[in-house]
Parts: C-alpha cells; sequence; structure tokens
C-alpha cells in the first residue's frame, strides 16, 4: 500500500510472534501470541490498515471491484467455477480455492498456508508476503476447470481439478501396514478405525499423533487434524512395486517426500 514495512517474526511450537515497524509513519508493532495459527503476517497487515487507516498512500486491495480486474481469459461472470480443491499429481499435494467477488481475490489454502491472492496481471494473482511471494497463474482448459500454476516461494507446481474420489476397499486394505525410516529413525503406521484410514506418528498413547487420510486420488491421499492452536496438514502418497504398497511418501509445509518403507515400525 506505498509505505515500507520493515519486519521480523519468529516461532516455537505453540507460540507466534513478530516486531515490524512502518518509519514513514513512526509506526511500530509487537504480535505475541500462544496459539499456533495466529498468522502474524496476517495480522501485521490487518493492524496496519486499522491503525493507519487513511494515512497510506495506495487503497486498500480489498476495495477493488471486480470491474477493475485486468483482462482475463476467464469471463467474470463464471470466476465462481473456480471453487474447489485442486490437485498436484506430482507432489500430492491439495490445493483448495475459492473466490471472493468482493474483494476481487482468490483466497486459497495450502497445507495449512492461507492465501489472500489479488490480481496483478492477465490471469495472474499475486500474494506479496513479507518474506517471498505466491504467485498463481490461471490455465484456461477447453471444456473444463483451469489448471493452477502456483509458484509458493519457489515451491512450483501444476494443480488439476480434483473431484470427489472413492478407493476400492481394497486400496483402502492394501496401504494399511507399519512404515519405517531408517534415515529419519522414525516410523508410522496405517490403520482402518471405523472404516476410516488413518495415519499415526508416534505410541497408541498419543492420539493427537493420528490423523484421518481423505482420499484424493489412487494412492493420494490428505491428512489432516486441528487441535487448539495447532493445525497438522500431510499430503500422504503410497508407493507401489507391482500391485503392493513398497511405502509412502509423507509432504507438510516445510519436509518434502519423507520416505517410509513398507516393515516393521
Amino acid at each position: 500500500r506505498g509505505v515500507t514495512v520493515l519486519c521480523h517474526g519468529g516461532s516455537l511450537p505453540g507460540y507466534k510472534a513478530m516486531f515490524a515497524r512502518v518509519p514513514e509513519r513512526d509506526f511500530g508493532l509487537v504480535l505475541l501470541s500462544n496459539r499456533e495459527d495466529a498468522e502474524p503476517y496476517t495480522r501485521l497487515y490487518q493492524v496496519i490498515d486499522i491503525a493507519l487507516d487513511g494515512e497510506l498512500p495506495e487503497p486498500n486491495p480489498s476495495d477493488l471491484a471486480l470491474s477493475r480486474l485486468p483482462a482475463m481469459t476467464i469471463p467474470k461472470e463464471t470466476w465462481g467455477a473456480l471453487d474447489g480443491r485442486y490437485l498436484d499429481a506430482k507432489s500430492g499435494e491439495p490445493l483448495d480455492v475459492k473466490f471472493n467477488r468482493d474483494t476481487a481475490t482468490i483466497e486459497a489454502d495450502k497445507l495449512g498456508f492461507a492465501l489472500a491472492l489479488r490480481p496483478a496481471g492477465a490471469d495472474v494473482f499475486l500474494d506479496s508476503w513479507l518474506n517471498f511471494d505466491a504467485t498463481l497463474r490461471i490455465e484456461p482448459v477447453a471444456d473444463g476447470r483451469p489448471l493452477l500454476h502456483l509458484d509458493f516461494g519457489g515451491q512450483a507446481g501444476t494443480f488439476e481439478w480434483a473431484p470427489a474420489y472413492r478407493p476400492a476397499a481394497a486400496d483402502l486394505a492394501s496401504t494399511v501396514g507399519a512404515y519405517r525410516s531408517d534415515e529419519l529413525r522414525s516410523s508410522c503406521e496405517v490403520r482402518l478405525k471405523d472404516d476410516q484410514l488413518v495415519i499415526r506418528f508416534g505410541p497408541d498413547f498419543h492420539e493427537g499423533a493420528e490423523c484421518p487420510l481423505e482420499p484424493l486420488a489412487r494412492d493420494m491421499f490428505f491428512a489432516k487434524r486441528d487441535e487448539p492452536g495447532v493445525k497438522k496438514r500431510y499430503a500422504v502418497r503410497f508407493q507401489r512395486a507391482g500391485a503392493a504398497i513398497a511405502g509412502v511418501l509423507i509432504s507438510s509445509d516445510r519436509l518434502k517426500d519423507a520416505r517410509f518403507a513398507r516393515g516393521t515400525a
């Protein structure tokens, strides 16, 4: 919005912090939180908008109307058709997308990261974080949902529309078992619990380490568990050797493709 923001954030499990200054307006902010989901960068922008209302040279992006969108390949009347879940077949990561017509922004969730992508050119949307940019490019597809090309601070992926998927019972049963990573000296276990596939990291008595697995495509699942102050999100991809499951790849927002081999946990 036309002013320089100097900031530094920090975190430990269960805590988030932020220090920031807007030197041109002699404004400073310290944010302390004992919640994992505080999202201090987002709240920093919100506080600046409130505290410096009327003092910033550029308008708030939320004031942008649909009529001011740059030329788009997809007609404005059909932007609601963007809403839904997309899947990057290479990484197995889902991307949940919703178009907000009031602010002309694309709201997205990438493994727990909330994005508010604003128009930055024809078919391009941008969320400028304080330490990197997230860029979304929309590629129209004839007679179908568009492809979404997301560059998330160097993590690049192509996301396709992911309709609801119901795996065969045999496919679910074939994934059940123990998995081990010698490199990480860690293990996990996949179980069927009340007809729901779950993955567990850690001992039985630690219920918080168990996440239900939502099917995305064959052998691809989304593990999600929310607790007070903590969001857990994992992309889970099973690997096969022939028809048999040989291992599983697990990714989170920072850990990518940690491989666990089928064996003894």
